[in-house]
């Protein structure tokens, strides 16, 4: 096979899943729209004669499945992993799984059909850190209350990234009290988990770099000490590593 077969053939099927996507966009009738399944069928054929199609990288190092979960379009997700489950467990040549690719842009619909098909499906990057890190640093409420309360995925909750941080102390770090609150409604989270600098959550600072931000440490009669973190938006309180007060400063 020449190389222009082969570039050819990539895409046949990378248009298959650009108009699966397109047309779902428009019409939101994957199930009862002819031309939806024409294509996807086409798209099928595709894979049983080449299967290895679904696998190759266009020149941002996104297969098929990796663009499907970045657009958020689950139909032509759920077409390929129809076809071959293990389409759920690829890796890019930048380390980027599906459900990471996900969590970055807050698809948490992707996450869960993602995990329908493929139930041990990978959840870190190359930098070992979880779709739930992602999530949180990508500001993606929604997406972490979603995959919190997925069987598969709750262990997430209290596990370090590569930089020995767990989800609570990023989304403290980068000042999101509604992560926060999503985050400590988990039944399994210990917020008294140290990160490498030896830290919990409770005295983290939060990053410097985007709000002007003071501490004050209060100690009361009864020897527990209230940290006060005031930032141009929000001051946030913590008791005992546990949060107490959210409230904005606006």
């Amino acid at each position: 096979m020449n190389l222009f077969t082969k570039s050819w053939q990539c895409y046949v099927l990378r248009s298959c899943i650009n108009a699966i996507m397109q047309c779902s966009r428009v019409l939101n009738l994957f199930l009862f729209c002819p031309s939806i399944c024409f294509i996807s069928a086409i798209a099928k054929k595709v894979m049983e004669t080449r299967p290895w199609l679904a696998t190759e990288e266009n020149e941002n190092r996104h297969t098929p499945v990796h663009l499907a979960a970045y657009d958020g379009e689950i139909n032509a997700l759920a077409v390929l992993l129809e076809h071959d489950p293990s389409l759920g467990y690829l890796t890019s040549t930048d380390g980027d799984t599906l459900l990471c690719v996900a969590a970055s842009q807050g698809h948490g619909g992707v996450a869960r059909g993602l995990l329908e098909h493929c139930p041990d499906a990978p959840y870190c990057d190359a930098s070992s850190s979880t779709c739930l890190h992602i999530a949180v640093l990508c500001g993606h409420t929604e997406f972490v209350r979603s995959i919190l309360g997925l069987q598969q995925l709750g262990h997430l909750i209290n596990m370090l990234n590569g930089s020995g941080e767990t989800a609570l102390h990023l989304a403290v770090r980068n000042c999101k009290p509604d992560m926060v609150a999503a985050l400590q409604l988990h039944q399994d989270i210990d917020v008294t988990v140290l990160n490498s600098a030896g830290d919990p959550a409770s005295r983290v600072l939060p990053d410097a770099a985007n709000h002007t931000k003071a501490l004050i440490s209060v100690r009361f009669f009864f020897s527990l000490t209230v940290n006060i973190y005031f930032s141009s938006k929000y001051v946030l309180a913590f008791i005992m590593g546990c949060t107490i007060v959210w409230c904005s400063c606006q």
